[in-house]
């Protein structure tokens, strides 16, 4: 499995504007194209402007040709914002944190992969991965299955950050398609990758909790505490483990999940 680190420039546009990075830049935009629908579809703010405008052109003009020529203006308007200086700059630095985000994965790959495959039972696949970098403050974490991709940006909240939801982002594209329970699966990945997986990483710390700041998604946190047992448990087991097979025997507890 090979993990490639990238920056998609027009999704980083649109994350820039919507965070409200790009004003300057968007008050210059809104000059030339105020009455495209395109301009406003980039800000969930005016969405629904965007849509309704869209859907009233396209009675005219028929829904193929309008969204057509929503495309075309749409890459004009991302063209001509990736010109500014203030854009250039976000890039910048966006670049350098791909490379530390990039650093820190290599660094510790051997360790995630060995962890997947020894403790969780996983074949390692053999595809890639994209990561797509956005600059820390930005805040993304997610990933499309289907497509083996995730969006990255975060601050390092603690050592090794980024590679532990990474790791949390991966664990999802593998086994998602094959797991029977949602919420429970997902809590067991937390368990695996924001729990563990970080003390190993780090040689220290504790469940649930990292310094002062509360570990993984709070509603899922009765989930994990019920199967916590179960969990310390598993790996304890020696010999061959997988966490299909733990699946499989937390449901035949029938907690309420």
């Amino acid at each position: 499995m090979n993990i490639e680190f990238k920056i998609n420039k027009f999704s980083l546009i649109q994350s820039a504007i919507k965070s409200g990075e790009l004003e300057k830049v968007n008050r210059l935009l809104w000059k030339d194209f105020c009455n495209e629908p395109a301009f406003y579809f980039l800000n969930p703010k005016h969405l629904d402007w965007s849509l309704e405008e869209i859907f009233i052109q396209s009675e005219k003009e028929g829904f193929k040709e309008r969204f057509l020529k929503l495309a075309e203006n749409l890459e004009k308007i991302l063209k001509e914002a990736s010109k500014s200086n203030k854009f250039k700059k976000i890039l910048s630095e966006t670049e350098r944190y791909k490379k530390l985000v990039e650093g820190q994965w290599n660094d510790n790959k051997e360790l995630v992969l060995s962890f997947f495959k020894n403790e969780l039972g996983l074949k390692i696949p053999n595809y890639t991965i994209t990561v797509f970098v956005f600059p820390p403050e930005f805040c993304k974490g997610r990933m499309n299955p289907d497509k083996k991709y995730i969006l990255w940006g975060h601050k390092e909240d603690w050592e090794n950050y980024s590679t532990v939801y990474l790791a949390h982002e991966i664990l999802h594209i593998l086994v998602d398609k094959n797991c029977k329970n949602k919420n429970l699966m997902h809590a067991i990945i937390e368990l695996a990758t924001d729990n563990e997986l970080r003390i190993r990483l780090n040689k220290e710390g504790r469940y649930f909790k990292e310094g002062k700041l509360k570990v993984g998604h709070q509603h899922l946190k009765k989930i994990e505490k019920k199967i916590f047992p179960q969990w310390k448990k598993y790996l304890k087991k020696p010999g061959n483990k997988n966490i299909f097979i733990l699946e499989k025997e937390i449901k035949k507890l029938k907690y309420k999940i």
